[in-house]
């Protein structure tokens, strides 16, 4: 029954490219690039009778920074930001309502933006190799533009909901850790600490 089947067909064609920079000294070690990966996408999509075919043609860019400070042999800090994309998916795009449902029906959306999401981190370590001691914290930050997230819109009416995806921004989080190990005198004895909190 073709008003009550689904077909689809996904043709990708993506390339893969990356540079990098790196330098590696005696306390400083830092890596920083960017990968790039143009892609294009056809669909073809029947549902309710109907074929649609569209086309996705995007540019993903995902930055990299990697640098490590070592203040001896047993202390370094570490400070990372990276970058991701994330597309769409192509039927989210599609400017369908399907409605054979009447109490849940979904929606499809033609102007849905891609996501980036950027992450930063730093750690601290340090250990001592006489006592076998160690302590360590860090703190990561998470931020996303443009996330991909479903809109419910509840009708009073008939008890049913109508999704559709849509793009947000504000959505973030940020969270630290500390801890450490102590070793006692006599070296049999360890005692282990580690504390996280997140927001």
């Amino acid at each position: 029954d073709t008003m009550l089947s689904k077909y689809s067909k996904y043709t990708t064609y993506r390339h893969d490219i990356q540079v990098s920079y790196r330098i590696n000294r005696e306390k400083l070690r830092m890596n920083t690039g960017v990968r790039l990966q143009p892609y294009e996408t056809h669909l073809e999509y029947r549902t309710q009778g109907v074929l649609h075919e569209p086309v996705q043609k995007e540019m993903n860019i995902n930055p990299t920074f990697d640098l490590r400070y070592m203040f001896s042999d047993n202390t370094d800090i570490r400070f990372r930001v990276n970058g991701s994309s994330n597309q769409p998916s192509m039927t989210n795009l599609l400017d369908i309502t399907d409605n054979t449902n009447p109490l849940f029906i979904t929606q499809g959306n033609p102007d849905l933006k891609p996501s980036f999401t950027t992450n930063a981190n730093v750690d601290f370590h340090t250990y001592n190799a006489d006592t076998q001691g160690s302590f360590m914290t860090g703190a990561r930050y998470r931020v996303t533009r443009n996330n991909i997230s479903n809109r419910v819109e509840y009708n009073a009416e008939t008890g049913g909901q109508t999704t559709r995806p849509d793009n947000i921004n504000g959505n973030w989080n940020v969270g630290g850790n500390i801890g450490g190990t102590y070793t006692f005198k006599d070296q049999r004895f360890t005692m282990n600490t580690f504390s996280w909190i997140n927001y």
